[in-house]
């Protein structure tokens, strides 16, 4: 006979799940090491891109103050961190992704009413004057163009794009840091 988990004194096994408490995406949560490791990076080249400016700290991280004391960056962060390490991987300049990465997770966040797991956009990344540009994936390709499309000449108008879940990048940092808590 098998004991039930409704007999008296037999007592159920904890759950797994964890209740994770609500947090704001500007409270400073996390290390160097955990940002890096739900990037999909390695800490030296995020230090790297820190040291360099590739990656800006934002207004609620906090840089490190004096030997021994750590970085600690905030979700917003490391949602941003992710976005720069994946448009990396797919051709961009490292300072060309670090300086496009924090308004395209900012976009995101303020679509989901800060709420990183309802993040639910794309995003289109084009190249544009040497450099690149964000834009809202759901924008018009009339206002993508310009007012002056049909004027433009042959060569000026857009012809690629890469388009950018930033859903799955915010599911894949969530979850990586998931895993380290």
């Amino acid at each position: 006979m098998h004991d039930s988990p409704e007999r008296p004194g037999i007592k159920r096994p904890k759950s797994r799940n964890r209740l994770i408490e609500a947090f704001s995406v500007d409270e400073p949560r996390y290390f160097l090491g955990q940002v890096a490791f739900a990037a999909g990076i390695s800490s030296n080249l995020l230090k790297a891109w820190i040291s360099r400016r590739v990656v800006p700290m934002g207004h609620h991280d906090r840089e490190a103050h004096g030997k021994g004391s750590s970085r600690i960056f905030t979700l917003r962060r490391a949602l941003a961190i992710g976005l720069t390490a994946e448009l990396v991987h797919f051709g961009l300049s490292a300072s060309a992704a670090g300086f496009l990465s924090p308004s395209g997770m900012d976009t995101a966040l303020e679509e989901s009413a800060g709420d990183p797991l309802g993040i639910n956009s794309l995003i289109a990344i084009y190249p544009h004057d040497g450099t690149a540009e964000i834009i809202p994936w759901n924008c018009s390709l009339k206002k993508l163009l310009g007012k002056d499309a049909p004027a433009k000449n042959s060569k000026d108008i857009l012809s690629s794009i890469l388009v950018v879940s930033t859903q799955r990048i915010a599911a894949r940092v969530l979850l990586r840091l998931g895993e380290l808590e």
